[in-house]
């Protein structure tokens, strides 16, 4: 899993187009991180000509000993998950 996990965030997630992060509340209150891949053309083992049917992938991460969200982005931010940036709320008036 751990190969899968490395492989999704260097050569996956860099090849999905106009990529700007996975959203961090994609984690929920336990640690656990759940993400889609819409297309599954940017897996080079897909072969396209094979597979007519376009299809998605829903990735879900769940961390041992983990039991709360911020320690689970620690880790997550560790490994190298591309997080996209929050962005502030602006106040009119």
């Amino acid at each position: 899993m751990q190969q899968f996990l490395e492989r999704i965030v260097k050569i996956i997630l860099p090849r999905v187009r106009d990529f700007r992060g996975i959203s961090p509340k994609s984690v929920d209150g336990q640690g656990n991180l759940s993400f889609g891949i819409k297309e599954t053309s940017i897996f080079p083992e897909v072969s396209q000509e094979i597979s007519k049917t376009p299809f998605g992938i829903q990735v879900t991460v769940v961390p041992k000993k983990v039991k709360r969200k911020e320690d689970a982005m620690e880790i997550y931010k560790e490994i190298g998950i591309p997080f996209a940036r929050q962005e502030q709320k602006k106040k009119h008036g």
